[in-house]
């Protein structure tokens, strides 16, 4: 997959730095063609390879937001859900504001 989109190879090694909205701004816009062009695969990756315990909750919160409407489609969503829940919880951050 990261040979594929070398993009994703970026994300996953810096998965821990990626906290601002300029960030952010490429790795949604990325993303969100991936949805649009039902590279389902490939998000459910990214999802996988996610380490929620190191990235930033920016990144976590970004990526369930935007794969929300077709969580279906991904096999790993509702874990990484939880595990994003969880670790909110464990810093201290007020999951009914962010989810």
């Amino acid at each position: 997959m990261e040979e594929k989109y070398p993009w994703i190879k970026d994300l996953i090694g810096n998965q821990e730095n990626i906290m601002t909205q300029k960030q952010l701004t490429p790795i949604y816009t990325k993303v969100n063609f991936l949805l649009l062009t039902k590279k389902y695969e490939a998000i459910n990756y990214i999802l996988d390879n996610i380490n929620t315990e190191i990235a930033h909750e920016t990144l976590l919160i970004t990526l369930l937001r935007i794969t929300y409407k077709q969580k279906a489609k991904f096999p790993i969503w509702k874990e990484m859900f939880d595990k994003t829940k969880d670790e909110l919880v464990k810093r201290k951050i007020d999951i009914e504001l962010k989810l």
